[in-house]
């Protein structure tokens, strides 16, 4: 195993142990990956690799808000976590975050699961200068 995929590895298993630490309550993660294969690949072989229910919604360049669009994706359902990947083709990605920003507590109100958002170092800054409250949740940086 080289070091690349090593770290890889390092990085999921943390992920992993964090998602299971915070079963039944909401848990702002931030996965960050500058290749849109590879995180893919990653969050595959995370599904495959947890036990649980690992969600993934993939937004679309159209979507708005965060919030309404995982909302209206879910419906009822409740897993035991949940993936959201895409940021980077948001047609308006500085609104998403503004609206994150000033809804954050919507968050926690009503996804009671660790909620992970994919990125990359582009989107991340984004989020930082953004969304500075909403990212203050985040307890784990993979």
């Amino acid at each position: 195993m080289n070091d690349f995929t090593l770290a890889n590895q390092e990085s999921l298993d943390e992920l992993a142990w964090a998602m299971e630490a915070c079963q039944g309550q909401f848990c702002l993660m931030l996965a960050r990956c500058n290749y849109g294969y590879l995180q893919q690949r990653l969050i595959q072989q995370l599904q495959e690799e947890c036990t649980f229910n690992i969600r993934v919604i993939h937004l679309k360049p159209e979507d708005r808000t965060l919030f309404s669009t995982v909302r209206s994706q879910l419906g009822q359902e409740i897993p035991s976590a949940l993936m959201v990947s895409g940021f980077a083709a948001l047609d308006n990605l500085d609104d998403m975050f503004a609206a994150m920003n000033q809804v954050r507590e919507e968050f926690r109100k009503n996804f009671p699961f660790p909620f992970i958002l994919w990125m990359n170092d582009r989107v991340y800054i984004r989020l930082l200068r953004i969304a500075p409250d909403f990212e203050s949740w985040a307890t784990t940086t993979a």
